[in-house]
């Protein structure tokens, strides 16, 4: 006997929709693990939750693979300059708080 089809639509309830997400995140997570562990392959992940969160795995660095990346994307030899991967790190971390702060704002509309 066999588990049913998962319907794929948001979740609308918020504790289910958490608690599928961090199995979920974790599964994914795993998998990326074994994937790197069996094939030998590099692998990066990164995941934002809706809150902003931010989960991440490398079987190298993320950074160092993000550069991989973006190498091969665009053909090119040249490195992502450490200053504009600040940079955007600090854009990230920037948009995160503004989340934040409009998703407070918001929860204050429904009380």
């Amino acid at each position: 006997m066999g588990r049913g089809k998962v319907v794929l639509e948001r979740i609308e309830n918020k504790i289910n929709r958490q608690v599928t997400f961090s199995k979920r995140r974790n599964g994914l997570l795993k998998k990326a693990y074994e994937l790197s562990v069996l094939c030998d392959a590099e692998v990066a992940l990164i995941i934002f939750s809706s809150r902003g969160k931010v989960s991440e795995f490398g079987s190298n660095t993320v950074t160092q693979t993000l550069e991989k990346y973006w190498q091969h994307r665009y053909n090119s030899q040249v490195k992502i300059p450490e200053d504009e991967t600040q940079t955007l790190y600090q854009e990230i971390l920037r948009l995160k708080a503004e989340y934040e702060s409009l998703e407070r704002s918001q929860r204050q509309f429904y009380i």
